[in-house]
């Protein structure tokens, strides 16, 4: 296991390698592990794509709030902000509410059409 994640995280950053996205490197000896952990996955339509236009809209606004939530925590990291954990959680905290709410508007909405269209 400990050489498929060092695999992994060797491995360049693609939407087909997302194993940064999904996996805590370890971050306290390897700041380029720290590095990929904080890159954001990049929605297009060649790898993700449904061919239905309100779902790939969808699908999208998730990545935008991810990236978001990614882009605070890589700025409170990196010093850009407050020092304070606090200052991290004020800025952090109403993304990932953010994103609570759309995952479960969107995977209602995809239960929804999938029911629908006997998919």
């Amino acid at each position: 296991p400990d050489e498929v994640m060092a695999e992994e995280a060797a491995a360049p950053t693609s939407p087909r390698n997302l194993g940064h996205c999904v996996r805590m490197p370890h971050t306290e000896t390897d700041p380029a592990a720290f590095a990929v952990l904080l890159t954001p996955c990049t929605w297009n339509i060649e790898e993700y794509g449904t061919d239905l236009p309100e779902v790939d809209q969808q699908h999208q606004r998730l990545f935008k709030i991810i990236h978001h939530l990614i882009q605070v925590t890589h700025d409170f990291v990196v010093g850009a902000g407050d020092t304070e954990a606090s200052a991290l959680d004020r800025a952090a905290l109403p993304i990932a509410r953010e994103l609570k709410e759309y995952t479960r508007y969107h995977f209602a909405e995809e239960e929804q059409h999938f029911g629908a269209t006997a998919y």
